[in-house]
């Protein structure tokens, strides 16, 4: 692993980092690592990790004067920093011993010293929705557009066709969402977020959940009707495809990487 300075403008990123296979890829400020399935073009740097769940534009490390950044390009299965699921499209800030977990890579950040001290108060607003969420007591709500970087590739020269589509979906679930008492986080990228929050008593759990669930199962409904409908989904070899996960837990941090997956296609 490279050595890194305490006024030094490079650092590292270590892949596999608890194999003995692991090896180590230095940066330096202004460059941009991107990360991805297959090898890409341009003047960005980039690091191939040919497994199949890798997508192929999956995400990018950012390397900037003001810190390292990372961001999830609205990668089909996702990464997670230091466990929790990012949101596609939004960055998150990187600090030194952080691991980023792509398909089966564990990714050790060691970012330059001056880029990685005093940060703390971008850790807390970039994690404010996790922590908010671990306060309370909630059922949590993730929809992800199946194949969304592979629509946005093959569609590259009509970025509006793809993001207007997306946006009229999004906008039919969250009106169901609302409909059961949900509260919507955010909408980013290929994924949608909601909430259903309520007291502490047996009783508060048991009816948001009950909510949250009968909200994913009308969404069902809703995806394989908007699916078959060419105003709304007019991309014919990318059928409509959105997999719904609900968690929810007590008192914890709800991991959305334990899925209840619902989809709906078009024939």
């Amino acid at each position: 692993m490279s050595s890194v300075g305490k006024n030094s403008t490079s650092g590292s990123i270590t892949v596999l980092p608890e194999s003995p296979d692991g090896w180590s890829l230095d940066l330096t400020e202004g460059e941009v690592l991107s990360i991805g399935r297959k090898p890409g073009a341009g003047d960005k740097r980039r690091l191939v990790l040919p497994f199949p769940e890798v997508s192929g534009q999956h995400a990018e490390i950012r390397c900037t004067p003001d810190g390292w950044t990372l961001i999830d390009n609205g990668s089909t299965n996702g990464t997670s920093l230091n466990g929790t699921r990012l949101t596609p499209g939004k960055e998150y800030v990187l600090h030194s011993g952080d691991k980023v977990k792509i398909a089966q890579y564990d990714l050790l950040v060691s970012p330059p010293f001056n880029a990685a001290r005093e940060m703390d108060e971008d850790r807390d607003e970039q994690d404010k929705t996790q922590f908010r969420i671990h306060l309370i007591n909630a059922t949590i709500l993730v929809g992800d557009i199946v194949d969304f970087s592979g629509l946005m590739e093959t569609y590259a020269s009509e970025p509006d066709l793809v993001m207007r589509a997306q946006k009229m979906v999004f906008d039919a679930l969250n009106e169901e969402i609302h409909r059961h008492y949900g509260q919507l986080e955010k909408i980013a990228g290929d994924a949608i977020m909601a909430y259903w929050s309520g007291d502490d008593s047996k009783e508060g759990a048991a009816l948001q959940a009950y909510q949250a669930c009968l909200t994913a199962l009308q969404m069902r409904t809703i995806t394989a009707r908007l699916a078959k409908d060419t105003n709304f989904w007019p991309f014919k070899k990318h059928p409509l495809v959105v997999d719904i996960a609900l968690a929810t837990e007590q008192g914890k941090q709800l991991p959305a990487t334990q899925p209840i997956l619902f989809s709906a296609w078009k024939n």
